[in-house]
Parts: C-alpha cells; structure tokens; sequence
C-alpha cells in the first residue's frame, strides 16, 4: 500500500534536509508520527512538502520513508489560491500514484491540494479556521483561508480530528463526511522531563500564539489581580506585535515575558512552573496542554476546545469561561496556594493521560483507517 501525506513537515528535523528550523512552524506532533510509522513495513510512505529555501530534487529517505521536498516561491501563495503549489503536488502524486492521500490541516497549501488531486483523500484537521473567525478577530490571510477550507471541507468524504469538541464543530461544515478521532502524539521530550516546580515560586506558563484567540489578554489580567500578587506568569511565545506591545506596556511587573523559545526550553519552563493557563476562545486540541498533561502540570483552561476532553474541572484542573477573569484569577490562586495542592491537582489520571498521548498511538490509528479507506 503506497499513502502519499501532504504536510508542512518541519524539514529541519531531517539531517539529509540540513534546514534551519523556520520561526513560524507549529507542526510539531509530525516529526514523531513520522518516527512512529518507520517502525512498520506494510506501508509505504512519501511525505509532500513545498519550501520557499529549500532545492531538493530527488526525495530523501529518513525512519524508511520517502520526503519529497517541492520548491515555491512562496510570493503571493495565498492570493493565487495556491495554484502554483497544488500543481507541483498534483504533478508528484500522478508520479507516485498512492493509493490513499493524507492531507494534514487547512492553514496552507495542503488541503487545497489533495482537493485538486484528482485522488481519494484523508483530511486531518489542525485548526477550524471557519470557527476560529466567528469568535475572533483573525488577521485577513487566516480569513481568506476560512473561505478555503469551507471549500476543502464540502468534498471531503474522510475527516480526523482531535477531539469530541473539534467533531461537534466540524460537524456543521462537513455533516455528511466520516470523521474519525485521533490524538496527535507529544514530542518524546516532554515524556522524559521530570515535573519540578519550585516551591519558593508559584509560577504558571502560558505557551502559545499571543492572539486574541488563545486568551493571552485574559492570562495578563487576571495577574493583575491581587491574589495573585505573589505569583509570576511565564509568557512563551512570540514577543513581538500590536498586542504584545500593549499588553506588555500595561502587566503587572510579575509578568515575565520569555519569547519564543527552543522545544527543549520549553519543556524545562514547564518543568519548573506550578501550572500551565490556557484561557482559550477556540482551540481543536492544543499540543501545549497535552505536553503539560505528559509532564504532570495542573491546567487551568476554558471549556472552549479540545482540551475539556482531558481537563476535569476540580480535578486535574479547572474549566473557567473566557473572559472571566476574577473566576480565573480565584482557580489560579486556589491552584497555587501550595505546591502540594498543585501536584495533587497534576497527578489526577497523570499516567493515563501519558499513555493517550504516546506517538505510537497516534500512528497505530492511522494504519488502521489507512488500511480501511486504502481497502
């Protein structure tokens, strides 16, 4: 069985690519899906990424699989649709002929592609964009890709997400489409850290995109609050832009702001702060709560997503509703009123939780829609 996944792979991560990681790639549950997939031989697999760096005529082989890096300019992607992109692809997969097309998310060039492919395709959501719009004010490129996804998901047959969340959302676009659920696995890293907050500091992490979406206005609000005098809130994540400026011109001065860090520095954060805060408007499923689950950390987030798949309210965390912010204050100070309180918090289904995350998992899920859809 031969599956062609189209995906913005980060190519950094293979040595025969020799890639500097770019600043804004987020696909990070792909490497080690990929690793995760060499360990079988009933499939062969050919990833599809284009890059505006890279020139790599012939694919290169890593974990037993085939990647074939694609050259675009990357000028005015959006703007045209695409069209350049998904012709390369196009032209690739009536090469390869692959039985099944894996297209993962709707944030770039991928779903389009294996839309235009001619192919029976799988489409494995990353975000919602056409929800992420109604909720929030999104820069113009994420709403004109809202309109391409709309059009990806009425020809879509076959559809993952991450969470019963996510499926009620996508219900609405896509109400005669299969929908599976699969977890994206989490970077083995986060699986080897050792959770180890300082009790001298109550800290909580936020991780993530600082946008209106993600709630970071929320998280610096709620410092503000008095109970919170005494406790410091770790931002990691871009460091520049309109909201950041504001928003770090008017925190308190136990806000922290770190900026975008290396995985490795991320999960030593993590592995110091007390808890990871999250008040999200809109999320399928997001990666940093399941690394803060992996580590042990508490979470305290909104029902706004995914994450209520996992994060018990009271239990190994606390669910508060966006823009509530002397509710999230109190859930934050209740969670930080000693280190115990917050380890006891964090090792609720702890284990269970790591076992749900493992890449293996994730891998094994696919093989068997694979097999099913290919069949």
């Amino acid at each position: 069985m031969r599956v062609a996944i189209l995906s913005a792979f980060p190519a950094h991560v293979i040595p025969g690519f020799a890639a500097q990681r770019p600043a804004g790639h987020y696909a990070t549950w792909l490497p080690q899906l990929a690793e995760a997939f060499g360990a079988q031989r009933e499939i062969e697999f050919h990833w599809l990424f284009v890059s505006k760096h890279l020139r790599v005529p012939e694919p290169v082989v890593w974990h037993g699989q085939q990647f074939h890096c694609l050259h675009s300019p990357q000028r005015g992607r959006a703007l045209r649709a695409f069209a350049p992109d998904c012709r390369a692809i196009r032209t690739r997969l009536d090469a390869l002929r692959p039985e099944l097309v894996h297209a993962w998310g709707t944030e770039d060039c991928y779903g389009l592609a294996a839309m235009r492919s001619g192919r029976p395709f799988l489409l494995s959501m990353q975000g919602l964009l056409s929800h992420y719009v109604r909720i929030s004010r999104m820069h113009w490129l994420v709403r004109l890709q809202a309109i391409y996804e709309r059009a990806v998901l009425r020809k879509a047959r076959w559809l993952t997400v991450e969470s019963r969340w996510g499926e009620h959302i996508l219900r609405e676009w896509a109400p005669t489409a299969r929908i599976w659920r699969v977890e994206y696995g989490v970077q083995e890293r986060f699986f080897q850290i050792a959770w180890q907050p300082d009790p001298a500091r109550p800290a909580a992490v936020f991780i993530g995109t600082p946008d209106e979406r993600k709630g970071i206005r929320d998280a610096v609000r709620a410092f503000a609050e008095p109970q919170l005098a005494g406790a410091e809130l770790l931002v990691v994540g871009d460091a520049g832009g309109p909201l950041v400026e504001e928003l770090r011109r008017t925190a308190t001065p136990n806000v922290r702001w770190l900026g975008r860090l290396t995985p490795d520095d991320t999960a030593a954060v993590l592995s110091r702060a007390w808890c990871l805060v999250l008040p999200t408007r809109a999320d399928t499923s997001p990666n940093v709560v399941k690394e803060a689950r992996v580590v042990g950390l508490p979470v305290v987030t909104t029902p706004c997503g995914g994450q209520s798949d996992y994060i018990e309210d009271g239990a190994n965390g606390w669910l508060v509703a966006p823009g509530d912010i002397p509710a999230l204050a109190e859930r934050l100070a209740r969670t930080m009123a000693g280190v115990e309180i917050a380890r006891e918090l964090g090792a609720h289904r702890h284990e269970e939780q790591r076992a749900w995350f493992r890449p293996e998992q994730t891998a094994e899920k696919f093989m068997s829609i694979y097999r099913e859809l290919a069949g």
